[in-house]
């Protein structure tokens, strides 16, 4: 067998195997089902051709489709301007985008790319992220990270995180996740 035939199959199972997984650990962590649906849609396309399920059209769920456009068009954006992001969605509306919403994207292209670059700026990120419980007001979110070994965090947040993680994602070492799950506890301040 080729590495072309080989190297695909394994990046489509690749695929298949994230998508799972992510949906998987979505739900195990209690986040809403819609958010588990949608990751795990996250590699079908608009003709069918996606994987793992090989959904078509409207039966990808809306946030799919909507990812599955934009972060091709931001990052052809980015490297290439938003003319190439434009003509890139137009090549591949009906098979791997919706073709809808290439269509409401090409049409108000230039307010949705506008300020693209800023809002990437990872400091432009943290800055609008909420701040922790008890610490970090907006804007000092270097001096935040910078303490975050301090952070206690209580074990009803951290509990079901590491038991989702623990559960999703297969040991690589034996008894290594196990360990993770009973340090739970400790991760959240009571050593």
């Amino acid at each position: 067998m080729t590495f072309p035939v080989r190297g695909q199959r394994l990046v489509l199972g690749f695929m298949a195997t994230h998508a799972a997984m992510g949906a998987r650990f979505a739900e195990r962590i209690g986040l809403d089902p819609a958010v588990g649906v949608a990751i795990g849609q996250a590699y079908e396309q608009w003709d069918g051709k996606g994987v793992p399920a090989r959904l078509a059209g409207r039966r990808i769920g809306l946030p799919a489709r909507l990812v599955q456009l934009a972060s091709p068009v931001e990052v052809f954006s980015r490297r290439h301007g938003a003319q190439a992001s434009i003509a890139m969605a137009r090549r591949h509306a009906g098979t791997q985008f919706d073709p809808g919403l290439v269509e409401l994207f090409c049409a108000s292209a230039a307010e949705v790319l506008d300020d693209v670059d800023a809002a990437a700026e990872w400091d432009a990120v943290l800055d609008v992220e909420p701040a922790p419980a008890g610490g970090c007001a907006a804007g000092t979110w270097m001096s935040c990270w910078r303490r975050w070994p301090t952070w206690r965090i209580s074990s009803h947040r951290i509990s079901p995180a590491i038991r989702g993680v623990s559960r999703t994602l297969p040991a690589r070492r034996p008894g290594s996740w196990v360990c993770l799950r009973r340090s739970a506890p400790r991760c959240a301040g009571r050593d």
